[in-house]
């Protein structure tokens, strides 16, 4: 061992180096513990790449304890997270950051509101429904989400009375006229 674990202090190679050119003297066998400085280990985490801010040390680097901030999923705020919990356990994706603020854009239906907590298409809210110089915008943005099994696809049953009068449409709330009947009817005329 010719330095310190972070690398940044020299260890005299024999008992008869020259001192004053060596941050610690020679070890006195190589099952002496390794001599550690007062500097800042700066070893890049494996994980995230953030430099070790601890002080020299033997073994692997502690979970990084870097500060970060990060939107959350809808992006109405933001949180202060450590580094180490903000990524998923041994990989380099990201946790999701989420809050508690319901959703108040419409569902495909037209009728109903999301209100699901921290929606990633809330934002759409702010556009919808305003008329003027937005109103390319909203026409644009109208849709996304919509689709089967999008976030904002409505869950609930339309329930209208379907053409033939004896059926109700079983379908997820949509806009515009329900599909026509395709139930057979065995009844006599």
């Amino acid at each position: 061992m010719t330095h310190c674990p972070c690398g940044k202090s020299s260890i005299a190679p024999s008992p008869n180096s020259d001192l004053a050119n060596y941050t610690f003297p020679a070890r006195a066998s190589c099952t002496s513990p390794i001599p550690t400085c007062n500097n800042v280990c700066d070893k890049p985490h494996v994980q995230c790449g953030h430099p070790c801010r601890i002080l020299c040390h033997t073994g692997p680097c502690p979970p990084c304890s870097v500060e970060l901030t990060r939107p959350c999923r809808c992006g109405f705020s933001t949180k202060s997270i450590l580094c180490c919990e903000l990524l998923k356990e041994g990989t380099a994706e990201e946790v999701e950051i989420l809050c508690n603020r319901p959703c108040m854009a419409l569902r495909a239906c037209g009728r109903h509101e999301c209100r699901r907590p921290c929606c990633p298409l809330a934002s759409l809210a702010s556009i919808g429904g305003k008329k003027g110089k937005k109103r390319g915008l909203e026409e644009r943005v109208s849709g996304i989400g919509e689709e089967r099994g999008g976030w904002h696809e409505c869950d609930l049953v339309c329930r209208k009375m379907l053409s033939c009068g004896n059926h109700r449409c079983e379908e997820r709330d949509h806009k515009g006229a329900c599909p026509p009947c395709l139930r057979s009817s065995f009844e006599e005329v």
